[in-house]
Order: structure tokens, then sequence, then C-alpha cells
């Protein structure tokens, strides 16, 4: 198995803490995830409908310590996060970040990829991306306010000028649909569905790290994030 290199951190007092195979920086009263479980190889895919906090997701499980990438279909934009998301930490540890050595950590086998048009083939993407790795997992974010949906979708594609709206399912149809194909293939322990807009950040951070073995959603002191990508 690859073996984990701990990323050293010079300048900054400090201490690394290994609990539960997970790796965490230490710095006064706030524990960071780094990384967690390396040995293990886990690919988390991201399938809920636009608008439904699919970007969300993304910064979310990011700040967990992993890495990955979100597409958005409607704004067709796809952003990477190479390296853990710190938020209101000062500005040493921040740059402290920057210039530690992560090349252990960027060598950890967990990745997420959030994509909201997987509603074009929802059967086949799955079926595909367990093929590749069978301890991949799914979490559809999911909105149970439909008026709230269709009027943020047409916003969006208002501001973006977009005359014709995109044929897509409504949340409510999707996950009806999503759920019946994971039952149906014997696979839902392989499924998280969650409504970011309903859930408090404690729950929310709770069934993201239960669903994914992480013993850490006591560590995530801060509110869950919710990024209106325009």
């Amino acid at each position: 198995a690859e073996q984990l290199r701990i990323p050293s951190f010079p300048n900054l007092k400090c201490k690394m803490q290994i609990k539960h195979n997970q790796f965490w920086l230490q710095y006064t009263r706030k524990t960071i995830p780094i990384c967690f479980q390396p040995h293990s190889h886990i690919n988390i895919y991201g399938i809920g409908l636009p608008r439904t906090g699919t970007n969300s997701l993304a910064s979310g499980l990011s700040q967990l310590g992993i890495s990955g990438e979100n597409y958005c279909v409607l704004h067709n934009h796809k952003q990477i996060w190479d390296e853990p998301q710190i938020s209101e930490i000062d500005a040493t540890l921040d740059n402290t970040w920057k210039d530690a050595d992560f090349e252990g950590v960027k060598s950890c086998n967990y990745r997420f990829f959030v994509q909201n048009d997987t509603y074009r083939d929802l059967e086949g993407f799955v079926s595909a991306k367990l093929s590749e790795c069978t301890a991949t997992k799914f979490i559809l974010t999911h909105r149970a306010n439909l008026e709230l949906w269709t009027q943020s979708v047409r916003k969006t594609q208002s501001k973006l000028n977009q005359e014709k709206r995109m044929q897509m399912p409504d949340p409510i149809s999707y996950q009806k649909q999503v759920a019946e194909h994971f039952q149906a293939a014997g696979i839902l322990d392989k499924l998280l569905i969650i409504d970011l807009f309903q859930h408090p950040s404690e729950s929310v951070w709770l069934d993201i790290c239960r669903f994914l073995g992480m013993d850490t959603a006591g560590q995530m002191t801060e509110a869950f994030p919710h990024v209106n990508l325009q």
C-alpha cells in the first residue's frame, strides 16, 4: 500500500493528530482535517440537479480535506479543488498552509466529482463509475421546495441569457428515479440523499461524515457552506 507522508509546517506552531487513521492539523483551538484513511480508494460522486446545492456540496467535501472537482451544466463551468479549504483562519496559518509540503496529502486516493448533469444518463453513469471503482459512493443533493427550485433555475438562466430552458427532471421526480434505480440495483448503501436547504449544518456534517465512514463530524465547527454560483 502507498505510504502517506505527513506534510511539514516549519513556520507554524502546530501538531499533527492521528485518530482513527485520520490526519488532522491542530492549531490553537481549531482542528483541520488533512486527509483520512489514506490507503483506501473511494470516489465520491455528487449527482444532484442544478440549483440543489451541488456547488455547496463540493465546497463542504473540500473542507473535509478531500480534493476533487465540480461541474455546473448551467454555467458550463468546472472548478478544481486541489487543496483543502480553510475558513476563518488567520493570515499566518493561511500562508503556511499554501507553502506546506503537500506531496503526501495529494497522493491520497480520495477524490470527489460533483456533476449536476448526470440526469442525462443516470443509469449509464452509475454503472460506469461502479465498474471503475467498486468502493464508489454517490451523494444526491435534493431540494424539496419545487417552486423555489424552479424559480432559482429560471433566474440563473435569465442572468446567463439562456433563452431556452434545459430539459431536466424536477427534484421530486429525480429523487424517486434515483432511489428506485439504486434499490433495484441493490446498492442503496452507496447512496446518500440530502437536502442542504432544510437540514441544519450539524445534521449535514453528521450525515455526510457517517456516509463516508469519517469520525470527524464533531470536529467541524464551521457552518456547512452555501455557495451560490451566479
